[in-house]
């Protein structure tokens, strides 16, 4: 039986709306969206892995974060501005330390979304659930430094800039550096 803090988060992943969004849990059907979103290189730039380039690939990364969801080690949720049609991005919560009640978040969007508030809708209703219902204390999320739009979003939505990590990851042949930020159950934003 996992913890109760996981229990909340992975048992029954509830669906949140916003005025102009359905973020649900990600579904088998959502195979498209994945592939849409996944394979966009201003998107996988900055995720630092390879884009995916068929339907199959996408299928497969579900079938993975739908394993990770029933080992209650992470959940992922389709953004969508239209019930009826493919998703625009996605949440994660993801790396639960039950002990410290702490969890990372991971968010994308397809490009033509960007700078239009989605994201920031988004957290906005995903965040306040994190502290209240899963009941963290701390929340991390993990960004390329040359990503200064997710930068400052997260400032806006109160994190705070902890640590940087200089050639943190190998992608492809380059290594790229990390930041990562952080937002406590006090903090505002």
């Amino acid at each position: 039986m996992p913890p109760p803090l996981r229990l909340a988060l992975l048992e029954a992943p509830p669906t949140f709306r916003t005025e102009r969004l359905l973020i649900r849990p990600l579904a088998t059907t959502d195979d498209t969206g994945i592939l849409r979103l996944r394979s966009h290189p201003q998107v996988v730039r900055y995720l630092g892995v390879a884009p995916l380039d068929n339907l199959s690939g996408a299928q497969l990364l579900i079938r993975q974060r739908h394993s990770e969801r029933d080992r209650y080690e992470s959940c992922t949720w389709s953004i969508l501005s239209d019930p009826g049609l493919p998703l625009i991005g996605t949440l994660s919560a993801f790396k639960i330390d039950e002990r410290h009640r702490k969890v990372e978040i991971g968010y994308s969007l397809l490009p033509q979304y960007w700078r239009r508030g989605y994201t920031t809708e988004a957290l906005g209703a995903f965040l306040p659930w994190l502290y209240r219902t899963f009941g963290a204390h701390r929340i991390t999320a993990e960004i390329d430094p040359a990503n200064r739009a997710s930068a400052a979003l997260l400032r806006k939505l109160g994190f705070r800039r902890e640590a940087y990590f200089r050639e943190a990851y190998l992608v492809g042949e380059t290594y790229t550096d990390s930041e990562i930020y952080c937002r406590l159950a006090g903090d505002t934003g």
